[in-house]
This record gives C-alpha cells, sequence and structure tokens, in this order.
C-alpha cells in the first residue's frame, strides 16, 4: 500500500467517525492509531505557527519589547486554542505527516540526514533537536541517545556536520535499537485497518519500477542444460536446483532479465532507493530488518567495485536470507543493485 493510499484509508476513517468539513485541535491527537502521523500533523501546524509569528516585524514598531513579545505570545496560545482546518487543507497535511512517518519508520537513518540537510553549511540551535524529541516515537531510544551526545557537550548550537557524524556514528553502534515496524506500527499491518496483510505487498509490488516489456518467467527448465544421458534421479535434483544469479546470463536463444535491465546507470543505491522499494525488500527480503537492508546498500555503494564482486556477496546473502531467484521480489532487488554497476 503506498503512502497516499494508507492516508486515505485513515481520512477515509476518521471522516466516517467526525462528519463534519473541518477539523478543530482536540481533533488532531486522536486522529489515527498512529500516535506518530498525529504528532506529525502537530509539528507542521507548529512549524507554521512560528514561522508566521516570525514576520511580525515593523520599522516603526518594536515588536521586541518585553510587554510586546508576552502580548504575542498570549496571542498565539489563544489561537492555538481555536485551531479550524479545512477539510481540503487537513487532507493534504495527513499526507505529508503520513509520508514523514513511513520514511522516519523504515529508513530512520536517512531520514534524519535529510533533515539535517535544510542546515547545511550551518549552525544548528540545539533547541530545535529537542524541540523534534518531543514529536518523535518511532526509535525514540535511539534518537533520545543522539540527542544525549549532543547536550553533553554543553553548547547552544552545532555544526551541521557535526550534528550528521553524531547521527551516523549513533545508528552505527546501535542498531539494535531500532523499533521494529511490526512491533511499533501494528496498524500497518493489521486487516482490520488497512487491509495491509493482503493488499499492502501486493500493491507496493506493483508500483515498483518495472522495465517497458515483463521480466521474462524463469523456472529450473529453463535456466537448466538437459543431457539425454542423465538419470531420472539426476533430473529431479535438477529441476528441484534453486536458481542462481549466474543462471540468469544462461541461454541466448531467450532474453533474461539481465538483458532487460534498465540501462539508466545510479551512483549510489541508498541516494536512489524509494519508500516502495525499501518497504518491499525490507519485509520481503531482509525478514523486516531495515538496518540489515541499509548495510547491503551501504557495503554495495562503498566496497564493492564490479558486478562480478556484487554476484558473490549477493550469493552469500541469499544463502543467508533464503531467496529464491525465481521470485520477482528478489528478481527486483537484483535488478535495481545491477543498476550501480553498468557500465
Amino acid at each position: 500500500m503506498q503512502t497516499d493510499d494508507i492516508a486515505q484509508k485513515l481520512l477515509e476513517q476518521f471522516w466516517q467517525r467526525h462528519p463534519k468539513t473541518y477539523v478543530e485541535g482536540k481533533d488532531l491527537t486522536a486522529f489515527s492509531e498512529s500516535k506518530q502521523i498525529n504528532l506529525f500533523i502537530i509539528k507542521h501546524l507548529y512549524d507554521v505557527w512560528q514561522a508566521e509569528s516570525a514576520q511580525l516585524q515593523s520599522p516603526f514598531f518594536d515588536y521586541s519589547a518585553p510587554e510586546v513579545k508576552k502580548a504575542l505570545q498570549n496571542l498565539l496560545n489563544l489561537l492555538s486554542q481555536h485551531i479550524n482546518i479545512e477539510r481540503t487543507d487537513f487532507d493534504r497535511l495527513v499526507l505529508q505527516a503520513t509520508s514523514q512517518t513511513l520514511s522516519w519508520l523504515y529508513a530512520p537513518e536517512a531520514t534524519l540526514t535529510q533533515w539535517l540537510e535544510k542546515f547545511k553549511l550551518q549552525f544548528i540551535p540545539i533547541s530545535i533537536f529537542k524541540e523534534w524529541s518531543k514529536y518523535i516515537v518511532f526509535h525514540k531510544v535511539v534518537y533520545s541517545t543522539f540527542f544525549q551526545k549532543i547536550t553533553e557537550r554543553h553548547i547552544s548550537e552545532i555544526y551541521y556536520e557535526d550534528a550528521l557524524q553524531t547521527w551516523q556514528e549513533t545508528c552505527q553502534y546501535m542498531p539494535y535499537a531500532f523499533d521494529k515496524p511490526e512491533v511499533v506500527a501494528p496498524w500497518l499491518f493489521s486487516p482490520s485497518s488497512t487491509d495491509a496483510t493482503e493488499t499492502t505487498m501486493e500493491n507496493i509490488e506493483e508500483n515498483a519500477p518495472k522495465e517497458d516489456s515483463p521480466s521474462p518467467t524463469l523456472s529450473p527448465s529453463e535456466t537448466t542444460p538437459t543431457y539425454t544421458a542423465t538419470t531420472e534421479k539426476e533430473k529431479e535434483k535438477e529441476e528441484e536446483a534453486p536458481l542462481t544469479i549466474n543462471d540468469l546470463h544462461k541461454h541466448d536463444q531467450k532474453p533474461t532479465l539481465l538483458d532487460k535491465l534498465n540501462s539508466r546507470k545510479i551512483s549510489q543505491l541508498r541516494e536512489n532507493i524509494n519508500i516502495n522499494q525499501r518497504f518491499l525488500f525490507t519485509q520481503q527480503l531482509f525478514a523486516g530488518d531495515n538496518i540489515a537492508l541499509q548495510a547491503t546498500l551501504t557495503e554495495l555503494d562503498t566496497t564493492i567495485h564490479t558486478w562480478q564482486q556484487a554476484e558473490q556477496y549477493l550469493s552469500t546473502l541469499a544463502k543467508n536470507y533464503q531467496w529464491n531467484w525465481e521470485e520477482k521480489n528478489a528478481q527486483a532487488f537484483l535488478e535495481f543493485v545491477h543498476k550501480r554497476f553498468l557500465d
């Protein structure tokens, strides 16, 4: 199920419970089963609130005067108690919050790195990280450790590169502390809430990158040479042998999977994987372990330089995770990785 499908499902459930054309502040904390989505909605409103208040400047009036600042703060607090969001605007907020939630859930390291990119080559106030901590539900232990490492320096601001390095080190040294999606977000996998058990994987697979023509269906008979002198037992063993990466190169009479790979080369796998692919590969190939997927992509991006080396590495992974190269999930991952090593 894609981001917009999940958001639409949550909105349908909400509007059925609240047959109104607008949303009030009291509705936000109970919008959905996902506290993380609810908090990201509230954070967006808070950001807008802060941005609008920051625009109150004038060459004729002193908005920095203590009495004025106090009065403005009272006004802003009063406004926060009178939230009124039209349905169309709220739908957009939910879509944005859902996208942020899924990104943070399945790729926390990359997501926070992207947030930090907004402050590239700048000093970041420590208060921003403290503010973010109020809205973090998933991976709370990892984020709290990161925040603690920063505050231990007893500084009021930190340079972008230092913050990024601290975050990456935190992720590297405590991969065990990341939350499992099926544990912290059961609503994603509950048939009663999002039908994810039956439809999530199918929809993601349908929206995964596809070639102009469908990949050929590979069967043992197509990928295993037939010898007339083989015994029945040998034939049975041949037919039962799992498909390997090398098998995908065999036979010139029919195009192989690798013959149909997209010709567009990508330089970094981690930077080019989309949320649908990340969700699919994590759940179907890496036993729900997003950290393992990210570590695999990093290895392929940094230490492996040829397709031959990649084949050996992927063969080891396939054995460890018991991948079947005949299945389209494994083939989709192979297609994605191969683009990194195109000539």
